[in-house]
């Protein structure tokens, strides 16, 4: 294997499906684009204030969403280097991101204490709702768009629907729940928390 200097701590990483390229993020805010066969560095975007905390790659692998502790979520122009949208919430870092598989929304968690969805056509959130005690660190959307789940400081992972109505609230964690993903069927979904367990949900 072959080690690629960062220069600080790595916090985010996507990988492209053509598995050419990935990104990192990182405790400054800087987002990188490394070439994947020879680890060598192609760009560096900065404009975040604040440590990225998710990154994920729309279908095209020519645009990606990172989100940071700034309260922000660029859109990125990975072959122009530029950004090309801004989405700003009122308080609190953002802590989660994930992208809906119609690639025009996403959903945010974080330490504004909702779980927020927002249109990449629009500056303001498309809808909100309370997250209730604590605050959420992760999201992530089912392959085929019917629910989200989001994992928490509350040690909870609960089940939501588009309309952003909670479903179902699963407990078992002692510690924060750190990430949640689903299977590749949607029929089960596992977490991972600060208690050191993985849970897998049906």
């Amino acid at each position: 294997s072959t080690q690629s200097t960062w220069g600080g701590p790595i916090t985010a990483v996507a990988a492209a499906p053509n598995l050419k390229f990935f990104l990192t993020g990182g405790e400054e805010g800087e987002v990188r684009m490394w070439e994947l066969r020879t680890r060598e560095l192609v760009s560096e975007l900065k404009e975040h204030k604040g440590r990225v905390s998710a990154l994920r790659l729309l279908a095209d692998s020519a645009h990606v969403l990172s989100a940071s502790r700034d309260r922000s979520v660029i859109t990125w122009d990975l072959m122009q280097e530029r950004r090309v949208a801004s989405h700003e919430q009122k308080m609190g870092a953002i802590c989660g991101l994930d992208l809906l598989p119609d690639q025009t929304r996403f959903a945010t968690v974080g330490l504004e204490r909702r779980l927020t969805l927002w249109d990449l056509r629009a500056a303001a959130p498309a809808a909100a709702a309370p997250y209730g005690d604590g605050h959420a660190e992760a999201v992530s959307c089912s392959h085929d768009g019917r629910f989200l789940l989001t994992g928490g400081s509350d040690q909870t992972v609960r089940l939501w629907d588009p309309s952003l109505r909670e479903l179902r609230c699963g407990v078992g964690h002692s510690g924060a729940v750190l990430d949640v993903r689903w299977s590749p069927d949607d029929r089960q979904a596992v977490s991972a928390g600060g208690d050191g367990c993985m849970f897998l949900w049906n």
